[in-house]
């Protein structure tokens, strides 16, 4: 789940919840969020421009690496 308000987004992982945004251009696609207080934060990056209607197994794969990520920079709290 997400929500967003001036283009921050409030992602909902089992993990906890961090702050961010998600977008992609012409051969990548990123992810960037910081835990609530800023102290963590995940970065993941694929050098190609994934979308779930183009590449589904490919964009979920990617899902389920953001989630890994955000977990393991929550854990350091």
């Amino acid at each position: 789940m997400n929500a967003a308000g001036l283009g921050i987004f409030r992602y909902t992982t089992r993990c906890g919840t961090v702050f961010g945004h998600t977008g992609n251009f012409f051969g990548y696609t990123d992810f960037m969020a910081a835990s609530p207080d800023g102290t963590c934060s995940a970065v993941v990056t694929a050098s190609e421009q994934l979308r779930p209607d183009l590449n589904g197994k490919v964009f979920e794969a990617l899902r389920r690496a953001e989630v890994l990520a955000v977990c393991a920079a929550l854990a350091g709290r």
